[in-house]
């Protein structure tokens, strides 16, 4: 339980500190049913009415530890005594938690509220030794199924804080997170965070794979109805159905959005004086376009807010992926980060036309997510506006088809600087007597159809903006991968222009791997 809560904090802290939750009275009639169409007008209708901001809990005082010794007791699990395949635990209010959720139980056709009450939790001490009371409410709750052959019931799925859930993947640990919606990600005015205030948990029947959550999205700026459809195994695909209907205007509409951190990794310079070599959840953000086209940007932490978009039509998919599984890269017993799940967005349908998203944030640390993807619609988001989306998110350790071609595995970066410095080399890096000279090396997997042979080698694909020239580039066969290396030599010509580039590998003008891309602030 501390293990999850500690991975929670990150994500969810900012969030939760915003708002999160309808608090549970039970004094409050529960719907007749619930299903899509019905959240859909409840949503609707409250879009119509005035936001109205919910009050904080009174809670007692506590900091971070105390809050972590709260734990739920796990023979108070929803539907253990029933021996269902999936069951339900829940969170406490309290510390930045200050607002609780209603969540509701769908059985049999009948809503009726889930039972919450203090006992289900272990008491935190005050510094006198006394146990600290907390109200009957809860700030979010999590799904437990069979995972693993042992038939122990684990956790797969947690909702808590604002509109933010997340998964894991079979065998993975808990890492990047999703969003019901973001608002202004970035922006000059200032996020928003609408909140997920009520949910409607379908209980599952015996032999069921698949859990059914309906959830409703409340915030000054728009509402939402929500259906999630959540499965288990290798990868864990959640299916979501939303209508969000606009209460007012806002500049940027953020669909599916994805949170995940990224501190510093092996294209990072300077780093950090820490003994990890690196240190990120995600370390780059995968597009494919329906033509067969996929792009890879590589994560790269910067002393300022880096913006960047994609303009596309309806996307194939896009998501923000771990692609690093080896232990050594990160040598972190507690945190594993080579077992952190990636997280794909295909969308079920056309979208239309729209832009995804990559919002990178400074931080000084890795306890606060700040890397945010997602794809935002052409049309405006205007008052009265509604948008209807449908879209599969799967958390997943590895898939070869994403992309189906060869993919970028590492990125690095040097600086070549005077002759002296390099005559140890062979002939293949010719110095540059130059202070503003790049070199980008980027390696790429194996390329289906291609041998790892010299005599096999792709032609290079080099673009960039105007605000560099290429001095040379070259690619050589790289063994210990089973692909292929590529070194770029960039000279630039302004210190303060940010450069855009692009790389990718071609076998008879067509491509055979993914668009590596990179924006180069000097």
């Amino acid at each position: 339980m501390h293990k999850i809560f500690a991975a929670l904090f990150r994500a969810f802290g900012l969030a939760a500190a915003a708002g999160a939750a309808l608090f549970f009275s039970a004094g409050q009639a529960p719907a007749e049913t619930m299903d899509f169409d019905i959240l859909a007008k409840k949503a609707l209708e409250l879009s119509r009415a005035p936001f109205a901001a919910r009050p904080e809990l009174d809670l007692p005082k506590m900091n971070y530890e105390q809050f972590h010794d709260i734990l739920f007791r796990p023979e108070r699990a929803v539907w253990k005594e029933e021996k269902l395949p999936f069951q339900v635990q829940f969170f406490p209010v309290g510390w930045i938690h200050k607002k609780g959720v209603t969540v509701f139980e769908i059985a049999n056709g009948e809503v009726r509220p889930m039972p919450v009450d203090t006992e289900m939790f272990s008491h935190a001490k005050d510094k006198k030794g006394k146990d600290i009371q907390l109200p009957n409410a809860v700030s979010g709750f999590r799904l437990h199924a069979q995972l693993q052959p042992s038939g122990n019931m684990d956790e797969f799925l947690v909702f808590m804080g604002a509109s933010y859930f997340r998964a894991l993947a079979r065998g993975m640990g808990y890492g990047i997170s999703a969003r019901g919606i973001s608002l202004n990600t970035a922006h000059p005015e200032g996020e928003e965070f609408p909140d997920f205030t009520t949910f409607w948990v379908v209980q599952p029947a015996a032999g069921d794979t698949a859990m059914t959550i309906y959830a409703l999205l409340d915030g000054p700026s728009c509402t939402g109805a929500y259906r999630l459809t959540a499965s288990t195994g290798d990868a864990t695909p959640v299916v979501v159905k939303a209508s969000i209907f606009m209460r007012k205007a806002v500049k940027q509409l953020g669909i599916a959005p994805l949170t995940s951190m990224f501190w510093y990794g092996e294209n990072s310079y300077p780093r950090p004086q820490d003994y990890r070599p690196e240190v990120h959840d995600s370390d780059g953000l995968l597009i494919g376009e329906r033509n067969g086209d996929w792009i890879w940007r590589p994560l790269l932490l910067s002393p300022a807010i880096r913006h960047c978009t994609f303009q596309t039509g309806s996307p194939k998919g896009f998501g923000l992926l771990m692609r690093d599984r080896n232990f050594d890269h990160y040598q972190d017993l507690g945190a594993h980060n080579e077992t952190r799940p990636s997280l794909w967005v295909e969308p079920i349908g056309q979208w239309g036309a729209g832009r995804v998203h990559l919002v990178e944030l400074p931080t000084h640390n890795e306890y606060m997510d700040n890397i945010v993807a997602f794809w935002e619609p052409a049309q405006q988001a205007a008052a009265g506006a509604r948008f209807d989306f449908q879209y599969r998110l799967t958390w997943f350790r590895d898939d070869p088809q994403l992309p189906p071609l060869g993919h970028v595995i590492a990125t690095r970066r040097t600086s070549i600087g005077h002759k002296k410095e390099f005559e140890m080399f062979t002939s293949s890096y010719e110095p540059y007597n130059i202070e503003d000279v790049q070199e980008f090396i980027v390696d790429f997997s194996a390329i289906k159809g291609i041998p790892c042979d010299e005599r096999f080698k792709p032609e290079i694909k080099f673009e960039t903006s105007s605000g560099a020239g290429l001095v040379k580039s070259f690619i050589v066969a790289n063994p210990e991968t089973g692909g292929w290396r590529v070194f770029a030599q960039l000279k630039f010509k302004e210190k303060s222009r940010a450069v855009d580039l692009s790389l990718k590998l071609l076998k008879a003008g067509k491509a055979v791997s993914e668009t590596w891309t990179y924006l180069w602030q000097p």
